[in-house]
């Protein structure tokens, strides 16, 4: 605990002391899955300090453990974290082997929240790897799953952890669109995007009950388009895009775009995307400090 504690504070050296002695104590006392747990833990601190390569080491010591526990739950979390470590290397044959292994053992869990999570890193591998068509298909597949999670989030704790991973795979979805010229589709993504971080304002931050249903309507690019004509308007929209992956139940991001669609009182769209240096951006951090628009 103290480790991860002064690795969100980014006090790098401490952690890495704690985090060692942690898992000195853990050998000692034989607690194989304490020691996997350690070494997941300081696989994640390796991959700030990039060092990859080392972060893969003690992600495949960890699966060894867990494999002899047969913990499916957590095997399918290690999965998912050395393919997105060999996704760092640019290995995209090795981080798509893992990413379609976790996705199995998802499938055979059961778990939605696990389902959604294991379909937006598939589609990240296919994103890198230039297949925009099958990425296209899996985040919304991640999405999808997403929705029936959002739904139940008044009912359902477990459902809140989900709404910044429905963030992150509309956030990537943008990108995936963008990327096949299709800006248009983009924009109502983001508008969705823009619904769900409403709920999550309310829910989080001021603590009231939501009925989901009341808000979770997002405009269309036709309600955008008739919102422009009616009011003789144009209309500006703007989101913010990072390249960024779920990592450690957070997010990392090391550069960033704005995309911004202008909206013509004719109904015409121009779409923009400005590149940013983003080196050392906190996602979590620039999300809670934006308002919803």
């Amino acid at each position: 605990l103290l480790g991860a504690s002064y690795l969100n504070l980014r006090s790098y050296r401490e952690a890495n002391y704690y985090y060692q002695r942690g898992l000195e104590i853990a050998r000692q006392s034989e607690n194989d899955l304490l020691i996997a747990s350690l070494l997941n833990s300081i696989a994640f601190f390796d991959q700030t300090q990039d060092n990859t390569e080392a972060a893969i080491e003690k992600f495949k010591q960890s699966l060894n453990i867990i494999l002899i526990h047969g913990i499916k739950e957590h095997e399918q979390s290690l999965l998912d974290n050395l393919c997105l470590a060999y996704l760092e290397l640019n290995d995209i044959t090795t981080a798509l082997e893992y990413c379609l292994d976790s996705l199995d053992i998802a499938q055979r869990l059961g778990n939605l929240s696990r389902l959604s999570r294991a379909f937006n890193n598939l589609g990240f591998v296919y994103f890198k790897s230039g297949n925009l068509e099958e990425a296209e298909t899996k985040v919304t597949e991640a999405i999808a799953i997403l929705e029936i999670l959002f739904k139940n989030i008044a009912d359902d704790p477990d459902s809140q952890m989900t709404l910044g991973d429905t963030l992150i795979s509309y956030n990537l979805l943008q990108r995936i669109l963008v990327a096949q010229q299709k800006h248009e589709e983009a924009l109502a993504i983001a508008e969705q995007s823009r619904a769900k971080a409403s709920v999550n304002l309310l829910t989080q931050r001021i603590g009231v009950e939501v009925n989901v249903s009341n808000i979770d309507a997002a405009l269309s690019v036709d309600d955008i388009r008739k919102i422009a004509r009616d009011n003789n308007a144009v209309l500006v929209e703007y989101s913010l895009i990072l390249e960024s992956y779920l990592n450690h139940g957070g997010v990392r991001g090391n550069t960033a775009e704005i995309y911004t669609w202008v909206i013509q009182p004719t109904g015409e769209i121009n779409f923009h995307q400005t590149l940013l240096d983003a080196q050392g951006f906190d996602f979590q951090d620039i999300a809670s400090k934006i308002q919803v628009s």
